[in-house]
């Protein structure tokens, strides 16, 4: 059995299909390291205001556009190009919602207020079923 049939894309021998790939796609890969560095350096110089919840679906929104596109190029440089495209999609739907939040958030008000919604609901059915208290290892209510 070859290492490819025994491990998939993810035993050792993957470093040199890595390399070549990287190496006969150089142009895509530099320009993906480009935008990754520039990325997780915005990343840290992002300071979302705790109580404005715009802010702090942009940011969500960055870090999950930023996480996606990271998932891309670790799938691409492996040569899995139709995982690729479904990864490059999502990251497109990421940005759309991220642009449109960006320059009118108004609509996600209605998004906001069912989260919301959902959590107090998820809140009460908790209470009910578990009787009061919730552990201390549940956060965000």
């Amino acid at each position: 059995m070859s290492l490819i049939d025994e491990r998939g894309f993810l035993g050792e021998h993957m470093v040199g299909w890595i390399l070549k790939i990287r190496s006969n796609h150089s142009d895509f890969f530099d320009l993906a390291a480009d935008m990754n560095k520039l990325s997780q350096k915005v990343l840290f110089d992002l300071k979302a205001n705790s109580r404005n919840p715009h802010e702090i679906i942009m940011e969500s929104l960055f870090i999950r556009c930023l996480n996606t596109f990271q998932g891309l190029v670790l799938l691409a440089e492996r040569g899995m190009m139709a995982q690729s495209r479904i990864l490059a999609r999502a990251l497109m739907e990421a940005l759309f919602r991220l642009c449109a939040l960006s320059k009118k958030p108004e609509p996600f008000d209605v998004f906001i207020k069912e989260d919301k919604k959902s959590r107090l609901m998820f809140l009460y059915t908790f209470r009910k079923f578990h009787g009061g208290k919730l552990p201390d290892n549940v956060k965000g209510f």
